[in-house]
């Protein structure tokens, strides 16, 4: 009978030690809130079916897949649920220090060459300026797939392991031009 009442005692104190809190997870909702607003009024900005619209798309796709995994992991964190997220075909991996320092440094350089982008789009017109803002947007789509496998490794949810050297054998086979039609 001791056991029935400690375990709910044990649970709560290894998920205080071990888990994110709820403040965290508040904390990085609301900062892809900020980004997925942000790219909602962008894309307002684009042309249907321009290259800028279309990344500002793949774009808000990985923010909103981002702020799902996050209220996914604070839900099923208030229940004790460990989620597993997997890529069929795939083994996944939790990151380590190493990675995480990474990404974090590979984040800073995108933010470092947005900055670039975004000075150059704001001091050239015309094709120039289309280039940049090219540039910049290609910039946010990078630091938004950046920053979701930077949150899954940050609560623990594995992602698909790097594939091994030499192993990215194209899948089917190659034709030549007239077979291809």
């Amino acid at each position: 009978m001791l056991l029935l009442l400690a375990a709910p005692a044990a649970l709560a104190a290894a998920n205080a030690k071990f888990g994110p809190t709820s403040e965290e997870l508040e904390q990085d909702i609301s900062q892809v809130d900020a980004s997925v607003a942000d790219a909602k009024s962008r894309c307002a900005d684009f042309g249907a079916g321009s290259v800028l619209k279309i990344q500002c798309d793949i774009e808000l796709g990985f923010l909103s897949s981002t702020r799902a995994m996050l209220q996914q992991k604070k839900l099923s964190w208030l229940r004790w649920i460990n989620l597993n997220y997997t890529v069929p075909g795939q083994p996944t991996q939790l990151f380590t220090e190493a990675d995480a320092r990474d990404i974090e440094a590979e984040m800073a350089k995108e933010q470092k060459d947005l900055a670039a982008a975004t000075e150059k789009a704001t001091n050239y017109g015309g094709l120039i300026q289309t280039m940049a803002l090219v540039e910049m947007q290609t910039k946010k789509v990078a630091i938004s797939v950046l920053r979701l496998k930077y949150l899954m490794g940050k609560y623990g949810v594995g992602v698909p392991a790097q594939p091994a050297a030499g192993r990215n054998a194209p899948t089917g086979r190659s034709v030549d031009e007239k077979g291809a039609l």
